[in-house]
């Protein structure tokens, strides 16, 4: 299959080549549960109640990695992803990543190593996990990597998962926090991160070293958003590491990301992520 990026694509979410690898990040030891060895078939792993900090600088094939409970945490050179459970991220061949679990997490790897998905994106793309998703990639987890070579049925399988990924990222990413692809967006954004309770774009373009109006124009050109939009969606994905990874009450997280009342944050974050804030803490661990 053909996967053509959609429009909001045209800045890129990478987490490996495309563009200056930011300072934030850095490879760690790698883990043999997470490569993929040269001429296997494509094939799952499952880990449950797993803690890992795995690093790789390449594989030769794509990873689709889902969460079914807990929270992960992905880094590359250009952005970083909160992956809560129930969702899921493609890694495509030849990107350099980090995934930290530093509490129990049940996840799903699903190794594609023969050209299965046609990935347009420059770079990872997260987002929530269908029914249909679930289903699949835990019926790929009958086929580890000591499977045979070539099996018609199993094979049809990965393809089948290989061209649903077509479908099923073509939508609005989640989670993701850039780092910027230069020093001064870059620093804006870290402004952002630590100022979360009131991140001006006065404050945003002194710590850039830029005017204020050229500040704007950077975060449109290198993010894809403008700097509202941007401090919204930030704003967002730390609320669900709150409520998801600290457990904060809906009222504490509501201030701790900006918002005066709870009311507010709860129909902001409702249109952002698609329920209430106390039902997605609800449901983050999974069944």
């Amino acid at each position: 299959m053909t996967f053509h990026a959609a429009d909001e694509t045209a800045t890129a979410c990478a987490c490996g080549a495309g563009g200056p690898v930011s300072p934030d990040f850095a490879l760690r030891d790698a883990d043999p549960r997470f490569r993929i060895p040269a001429g296997v078939p494509s094939h799952a792993v499952r880990l449950t109640d797993a803690r890992f900090d795995a690093s790789s600088a390449a594989e030769p094939g794509g990873t689709l990695f889902a969460v079914l409970r807990g929270v992960v945490t992905l880094e590359g050179p250009r952005g970083r992803w909160g992956l809560l459970c129930g969702q899921m991220v493609y890694i495509p061949p030849e990107r350099p990543y980090r995934l930290r679990a530093e509490r129990p997490a049940d996840v799903v790897l699903v190794k594609l190593t023969r050209g299965e998905v046609d990935w347009r994106r420059d770079g990872c793309w997260a987002v929530p996990m269908t029914a249909l998703a679930r289903e699949l990639i835990l019926k790929a987890t009958d086929w580890g990597p000591a499977r045979q070579p070539t099996h018609g049925g199993v094979d049809a399988v990965f393809r089948t998962l290989g061209f649903l990924c077509g479908e099923w990222f073509d939508r609005r990413r989640v989670m993701w926090t850039p780092h910027g692809d230069s020093p001064a967006i870059g620093a804006a954004i870290r402004y952002a991160r630590e100022n979360l309770r009131a991140p001006s774009i006065g404050g945003a373009a002194a710590a850039a070293g830029l005017s204020e109006r050229t500040l704007r124009r950077r975060v449109q050109e290198e993010l894809g958003v403008g700097w509202r939009d941007f401090v919204q969606e930030l704003r967002m994905n730390r609320a669900m590491e709150l409520l998801s990874r600290e457990r904060l009450s809906v009222g504490d997280t509501a201030r701790a990301v900006g918002f005066n009342s709870a009311a507010a944050f709860t129909v902001a974050f409702t249109g952002h992520a698609g329920l209430s804030p106390s039902a997605f803490a609800r449901g983050r661990e999974g069944p």
